[in-house]
């Protein structure tokens, strides 16, 4: 599990900044979009253990300085064919 890896490492967990977004795979997996972060039934535990983790939706933009960035996890090529 994420949370055991990363808490092997105290500052990483402490001071590292974790953006979670969901994918095809993670619940609720509806293929619909945009996806909602994943409950937080299921992230619990690595809150517990991840000082800043943040979940968001997918696609989400994060804005890094003064650029703003667009993330998307998902397989474009099997929703063209």
């Amino acid at each position: 599990e994420v949370a055991d890896i990363i808490k092997k490492f105290p500052t990483l967990a402490n001071k590292a900044r974790f953006v979670f977004i969901p994918g095809p795979a993670d619940p609720p997996s509806n293929m619909v979009l945009p996806q909602g972060p994943i409950p937080k039934m299921f992230t619990a535990n690595l809150r517990k253990h991840v000082k800043h983790a943040t979940f968001t939706s997918n696609p989400c933009r994060i804005r890094y300085f003064t650029k703003e960035i667009l993330f998307f996890r998902g397989n474009m090529v099997d929703k063209l064919a």
